[in-house]
């Protein structure tokens, strides 16, 4: 006989998303433990909390749950506020707790579900994603923990598991620290937020210290606090800036107020320097080899989000691929969407991107001895066309497969900064599954300097195609226009207090981990 296994209220809870998703009639926000789930594996949470209308809620239970088999309770009997428990009458398939947000209540107090969708991204199943459950973006769902902490009034069980899930989320590598300040400016009561949040985590310091905004200054103290360097929370990590070289000003004063707060900064002009630059250290190779070194003993890389080029991009790819902590940082709020020029240099001179001679073909014939019998990943801007159709008969006659990333995107958004996270996934899968990375030349743009990055890490093979220059030398755009670099789910921060926090928070994780 089989073995009986008795049913794990999570699995379940899982198993029944999967089935609700096919019944959807389009995508809906899911919130609550098992979102969190989907960063915090350890959330213990067996409650189906699906934002919807109650006429979708209905729909679901009549399909899914029909009355000859099971037997369904609401044990609020609050058609505004259901908590469906739910059990098949023969079969032992454990409980399922069905919690709508019924949209048709009064909204929640600050909160907005239309401002959570944005960057929200499918839960993963089982086997696949399924596309009509949403969960929020990181940020967003901390913020939704937060006013579910400020308006619970018991438990006090209940209470501590949103702040703790509320700790939880901040810490993810994904917490973006601006977009979460964003939505609670949009509030338009955000220090009454602050306020209330200071009084009421006041009475759970255990979980409030373990947040990595801990140290910011408003969201936890009335006034700015000094961070505590002595206690060695990020002494010895090690912090790579990836900005122009030629921002001295700007850069020391990173370096300067990192220092004091106990980091070990690494400065490519000084690391440069500290190897040799006044013995005579000229070649390119050879500074490039320096700043790889400093990114590889780092444990966090700092990106300049304001001025970063083609070789930061380089760097962040790389970096990405080496499994580094990537923390973007803004001096001001207002300049996160401002466009800026972006200087589209040759090839050649790109120097952290390490192109020699033999690297670079100058003929289809040469590009296709190269690659037969390869599996071959396209590397260039969707902007151009990157290959007529003769031209991709031969590539795919002599290698295995040709990958054509802008051919996997789920939906031809209008800008690339509107492209999913999913496209950006699923791209990097493709990209991983390669052997050559053929790169088209003798210009790219930010999006492919930061592939040739992360192919580097992953010691891809990496081949220049020198084809038709565009000749456009520069490019306007801001961050969020670079959608391979994955600004949607990397920290990004405003202002030197924040930047110093939200290191020192990810500091202390890292030394709590091991």
């Amino acid at each position: 006989m089989p073995e009986t296994r008795k049913p794990i209220e999570r699995a379940v809870a899982k198993i029944e998303l999967e089935r609700i998703n096919l019944v959807l009639p389009h995508p809906h926000l899911l919130i609550g433990g098992l979102a969190v789930q989907q960063y915090y594996s350890a959330r213990v949470s067996q409650d189906i909390d699906l934002v919807c209308d109650f006429k979708v809620a209905q729909t679901i239970l009549r399909k899914l749950y029909p009355s000859k088999d099971w037997k369904v309770e609401d044990s609020k009997n609050d058609e505004y506020r259901p908590s469906y428990r739910i059990h098949h009458k023969v079969e032992d398939v454990g409980t399922i707790i069905f919690g709508p947000k019924i949209s048709e209540r009064e909204p929640y107090r600050h909160l907005d579900w239309r401002k959570l969708e944005a960057g929200a991204k499918p839960f993963k199943g089982l086997k696949n994603d399924l596309e009509n459950i949403l969960v929020p973006a990181a940020h967003a769902l901390a913020y939704a923990k937060m006013i579910s902490f400020l308006c619970r009034q018991s438990p006090d069980s209940n209470v501590a598991a949103d702040l703790q899930d509320f700790c939880d989320l901040t810490n993810h590598e994904e917490f973006s620290v601006a977009l979460f300040y964003d939505l609670l400016r949009q509030s338009r009561a955000a220090d009454e937020l602050i306020t209330t949040f200071r009084k009421k985590v006041s009475s759970f310091p255990n979980i409030a210290e373990a947040s990595c905004l801990h140290s910011i200054s408003e969201l936890y103290h009335a006034s700015k606090p000094k961070l505590d360097i002595a206690s060695g929370r990020s002494q010895k990590c090690r912090i790579y800036l990836g900005a122009p070289h030629r921002n001295i000003a700007k850069n020391n004063k990173l370096k300067a107020a990192l220092s004091r707060a106990g980091f070990l900064i690494k400065l490519p002009y000084d690391e440069v320097a500290k190897n040799g630059l006044e013995k005579g250290i000229t070649d390119p190779r050879r500074i490039r080899d320096i700043c790889i070194s400093a990114i590889d003993i780092s444990e966090i890389i700092l990106v300049d989000l304001d001025t970063y080029g083609l070789d930061t991009a380089w760097e962040i790819g790389y970096a990405e691929g080496m499994k580094k902590r990537i923390i973007g940082y803004n001096e001001d709020i207002f300049l996160t969407t401002d466009k800026r020029h972006i200087n589209r240099r040759s090839y050649s001179e790109n120097f952290m991107h390490g192109w020699t001679k033999r690297q670079v073909c100058n003929d289809l014939e040469e590009v296709l001895k190269r690659i037969r019998g390869r599996t071959v990943y396209m590397c260039g801007s969707f902007s151009n066309s990157l290959t007529d159709n003769k031209t991709k008969d031969a590539l795919a006659k002599s290698a295995i497969n040709v990958i054509y990333p802008k051919d996997h995107l789920v939906k031809q958004q209008a800008l690339p900064r509107d492209y999913p996270l999913s496209d950006r996934g699923e791209t990097n899968r493709l990209l991983e599954q390669c052997d050559i990375l053929l790169v088209t030349l003798p210009r790219y743009g930010m999006d492919s300097s930061w592939q040739i990055g992360y192919a580097t890490a992953l010691k891809k093979k990496i081949i220049g195609w020198m084809r038709e220059d565009d000749e456009r030398e520069s490019v306007k755009g801001s961050f969020w226009d670079h959608w391979m670099h994955g600004w949607k789910s990397k920290p990004h921060v405003v202002g030197i207090t924040d930047l110093i926090a939200f290191a020192t928070g990810i500091a202390a994780q890292m030394k709590k981990n091991g």
